[in-house]
């Protein structure tokens, strides 16, 4: 099934819940289709929170973003300039529309930019743990093949 259909899918299985609130929906939609949701929040969190989605604005979408194979940055500003058509597409005016789309494509980056930090952070972390541990490694070879403790002048 192409992400189109998925979208489209998924939109209708939210709608259907009608039980629940925005929320709990979107976190029900995460549980079972992280990937999706992953690659399209703020389409996700349109379907979920405000029961809205355009199977030809998705179409759009998709497809500006595998022909640029974007990535995930230009993807949130895919996906803001889809909110912005779609608050048109319901009655909301251009400029509330397009203040909308900044400020969710400004939340997402936002959220976008943290992760980043995190990662950087963890891949620091563990370059260093990498480091201690073949420091740590070395120096218990020598002292086997020596017999001797090593000095640390030899690290």
């Amino acid at each position: 099934m192409n992400p189109v259909q998925y979208g489209a899918k998924l939109a209708y299985d939210a709608h259907l819940m009608k039980d629940i609130s925005g929320e709990d929906k979107y976190k029900k939609i995460y549980e079972e289709h992280p990937d999706f949701v992953k690659t399209f929040p703020l389409v996700t969190k349109y379907f979920c929170l405000y029961d809205t989605f355009h199977e030809g604005f998705f179409q759009e979408l998709n497809n500006k973003r595998e022909m640029e194979r974007a990535n995930l940055e230009r993807s949130i500003i895919l996906q803001a300039d889809y909110v912005k058509k779609l608050l048109v597409y319901n009655g909301v005016s251009k400029a509330t529309a397009k203040k909308m789309s900044n400020i969710e494509m400004s939340g997402a980056q936002s959220q976008l930019n943290q992760i980043k930090k995190e990662t950087e952070k963890l891949k620091k972390q563990y370059e260093n743990e990498k480091k201690d541990s073949i420091r740590d490694l070395r120096k218990e070879f020598k002292e086997f093949v020596i017999g001797l403790p090593s000095s640390s002048a030899d690290d």
